[in-house]
């Protein structure tokens, strides 16, 4: 008689594999479901083999590691990918070996990335971005937006990348804890403020309607200040319809909240990109990219037409403007379809090939040209690796002829795709154009990667050689840039002084007519830590009420550090003592004088404004004379054509001697932003600045410097200077690898100032791009000449104010 075979449970479980969540569970519903036997059958006993014990653990683990990489893209990162990444970690490219291995496997398992991605990672012979390819995998399960997945997803995706060895060393997306409002509590107060604010009468979460973008973020304001974030954006399906910002603290209360418009809502503020970008999400493939039709097109134009009404046509960037000059065709039965257009296309471009996975992309428009209908086809061509780009094929729309096959890859304008050959080629920009338009005077960059002027005289070599210590180059700025914002948080006052120097020098506005850099101190200077003693010394004695209102304790108070070097590099040279209270919240500034340790200059945070502990006797201003002239008037400082022109601006703005004060405080309200610690003069237009400054600002003792001016005639105006502007910001972004649509989210300044400041002896526009709702932060600068509109210098400022 065999042996009754008695299996250990602890043994057993310890052989099987962890099982899938519910799995037990739905095993045994699975066989409670199962039908009784029969009495009359009979009852068969039989002794169970070791064998077949073991044949079953198999199977159970075989099925158990199927299942696991079938539940979808999130598990297939968590289970193959990421293990895969962590094994080189320091390495941030799968091999090419290693992506074909992961596309084998995600076939295998039903698991299919998009055709134009596919093709471009076998296209690729260095492998692929580890982060990039495992993003695009959890795309497939939650979406094309990480900022649209599951909160639990964002979160699970950081940790993911961190643990394999592909993060920054941070994990910014968290999930509430603690007294934190939970995620439906939160999604409840922003939709039942934005119903109340905004009157939206739309289920803000009908997936139908709107694309919900939510995350909850951390981030370090510096070793003492850590803050915590909702970020809520509300994208409508629908042109028409408004979008919606609301950012909120973890107690719930609202932070920030903003309405966008649809494109036939009428707005002087809206950016100039804002109908195109519209179109773009609503009708693009998450890239930007648009399939234009008919249909689509007359839509488009019907915006733009109300725009033009509403605005005038230079609120209208290159490719609206000249979609608008466009007769659109709906095709009838006597043309030829859109299907055989583009095989007509197709096979006049018979020497190239088609962009492998780009056969969604192709775009065919009906139009009128000069010679009648015309089908416009727009291919994704290449011819080998170095030639590739868009090939334009236009036919007559009721043969089928073709008219135009340009396959030379040379043209930069994406607005060619959606007009005639014929219009095109009348307006197309002159060659060269988009050279021009690039910063002109942007440092040189020197082969190791260093701006070009690394050791210029503008500071001296002992300070180079120090920063050389660091081992910054093109290849470690970065590494080193993402280390000090871990470790230090994004206020760059607690950074090394070497890392901030780095940090101002990484952000390419070394140049030679800077007042001042981020500089180290030398002998003779005061060491830190007493121009620390001194600054909190001298911010106690200026403000003792607001310090003892807000129960500071300055003892605790700490101190984030800069050195500058006021050029040139042996003149007066500043301590700048940033002062936080205990937990972090800034309090003010105070400059100390490197040399003496005397306070120069001194502002708090709340009332703003500079105070200087030691001011030089104010020069009597003359009173105005007997007719009420102010006494400013008609000063040398300006020509007697500038006096003219000014006066008639106040006439167009209702102004005069008599009534300035009054007409100041109108336009103080009609262009005030809820903004901190900034006038509402920066948003005036310029002439109205330039009538700003003039009352409150103009000094005569001043020594010719900066003044603020009106627009040359003959110049580009305003309008064009802030389109300018923001096609730069754009640029910048997406260089950057940022949201090219992130400067649309700023709230826009211009101002023409007539300055030696990076345009000596030409009046120059100074264009910056703040946060709204924030405190007067800059996040991106650009600064144009005003009688060319060439860039002169440009950045993204990320911790804001450089």
């Amino acid at each position: 008689m065999k042996r009754v075979l008695k299996i250990n449970g602890e043994i057993l479980q310890a052989m099987l594999p962890s099982m899938p969540p519910d799995f037990e569970k739905e095993m045994r519903e699975m066989i409670a479901r199962m039908p009784e036997k029969r009495k009359e059958e009979p009852v068969m006993k039989k002794k169970i083999s070791v064998g077949l014990v073991f044949a079953l653990i198999l199977l159970l683990i075989t099925v158990s590691a199927v299942a696991a990489v079938l539940l979808g893209g999130k598990d297939f990162v968590d289970q193959i990918m990421a293990p895969m990444a962590g094994e080189h970690a320091e390495e941030d490219r799968y091999t090419s070996e290693e992506v074909k291995e992961i596309l084998r496997i995600a076939e295998e398992n039903a698991i299919s990335l998009p055709d134009h991605i596919i093709a471009r990672l076998n296209a690729s012979e260095d492998g692929y971005y580890k982060e990039e390819l495992m993003r695009q995998f959890v795309k497939t399960e939650y979406g094309f937006y990480p900022s649209a997945w599951p909160l639990e997803v964002q979160h699970w995706y950081e940790e993911m990348l961190e643990a394999c060895g592909q993060g920054d060393g941070t994990v910014a997306s968290v999930l509430p804890e603690g007294e934190e409002i939970p995620e439906e509590e939160a999604i409840r107060i922003v939709c039942g403020h934005i119903r109340e604010t905004y009157q939206e009468q739309n289920d803000l979460n009908d997936p139908e309607k709107f694309l919900r973008h939510m995350t909850y973020t951390e981030w370090m304001v510096n070793p003492y200040l850590t803050q915590r974030e909702w970020h809520f954006e509300y994208q409508p399906y629908d042109v028409a319809a408004s979008a919606y910002q609301v950012h909120l603290s973890p107690a719930g209360e609202i932070l920030v909240s903003r309405e966008i418009p649809g494109v036939y809502a009428s707005s002087s503020a809206m950016a100039p990109y804002f109908i195109s970008d519209r179109f773009a999400w609503v009708y693009g493939d998450g890239y930007g990219n648009i399939l234009w039709n008919t249909e689509r097109l007359l839509e488009y134009q019907k915006a733009l037409r109300f725009r033009v009404q509403n605005e005038g046509e230079a609120s209208l960037i290159a490719r609206e403007r000249h979609a608008l000059y466009q007769t659109y065709l709906t095709p009838d039965e006597s043309m030829i379809s859109r299907e055989e257009a583009i095989e007509r296309a197709k096979d006049a471009c018979k020497d190239f090939e088609l962009m492998p996975g780009y056969g969604d992309f192709i775009l065919a428009v009906c139009l009128d040209s000069n010679e009648g209908p015309a089908w416009k086809v727009t291919l994704k061509l290449s011819r080998g690796n170095n030639r590739m780009g868009d090939a334009f094929v236009e036919m007559d729309a009721k043969t089928g002829e073709i008219k135009v096959c340009d396959t030379s890859f040379a043209s930069p304008s994406s607005w060619r795709k959606i007009v005639s050959e014929s219009y095109w080629e009348e307006n197309k920009p002159e060659s060269g154009a988009a050279e021009a338009a690039s910063p002109a005077n942007r440092p040189t960059v020197r082969p190791d990667g260093k701006p070009g002027l690394w050791y210029s005289d503008i500071a001296p070599d002992w300070y180079w050689e120090k920063l050389d210590a660091v081992n910054y180059n093109g290849d470690t700025a970065g590494d080193l840039m993402q280390g000090w914002y871990n470790a230090y948080g994004e206020h760059s006052e607690f950074w090394p002084l070497e890392a901030q120097a780095i940090n101002f020098l990484w952000h390419e506005i070394l140049y030679n007519d800077m007042v001042s850099i981020p500089g180290l101190p030398s002998e003779g200077d005061i060491d830190a830590q007493t121009a620390v003693q001194k600054a909190k010394a001298a911010f106690s004695k200026q403000y003792p009420e607001l310090l003892s209102q807000m129960g500071v304790n300055m003892e605790k108070a700490v101190c984030g550090v800069s050195y500058w070097f006021n050029q040139p590099c042996d003149g007066v040279n500043v301590w700048e003592i940033t002062i936080f209270d205990e937990e972090g919240k800034e309090l003010g500034k105070v400059q100390i004088h490197a040399r003496t340790g005397e306070a120069e200059e001194l502002s708090n945070a709340w009332e703003g404004g500079l105070v200087r502990p030691n001011p030089p006797t104010p020069v009597p201003s003359p009173t105005p004379s007997a007719d009420g002239t102010p006494w400013f008037w008609g000063s040398d400082q300006f020509s007697g054509e500038y006096w003219e022109r000014l006066r008639e601006t106040m006439k167009t703005y209702g102004a005069d001697f008599a009534n300035i004060d009054a007409r100041i405080a109108e336009w103080t309200e009609t262009y005030r932003q809820e903004l901190e610690g900034t006038d509402a003069c920066h948003f005036f237009p310029q002439d109205l600045k330039a009538v700003y400054f003039m009352f409150r600002m103009f000094n005569t003792e001043t020594d010719g410097g900066e003044k603020m001016i009106l627009i040359p005639e003959n110049a580009p105006s305003e309008e064009e200077i802030r389109s300018i502007a923001l096609n730069e910001a754009k640029r910048l972004c997406k260089e950057e690898g940022m949201d090219e649509s992130w400067p649309d989210e700023l709230l826009l300044s211009s101002c023409l100032w007539d300055t030696n400041w990076r345009n000596p002896g030409k009046p120059t526009w100074v264009c910056q791009f703040h946060e709204p709702g924030e405190v007067f932060n800059t996040r991106i600068w650009v600064i144009i000449d005003s009688e060319t509109g060439s860039i002169l210098f440009s950045e993204v400022d990320l911790f804001g104010n450089g």
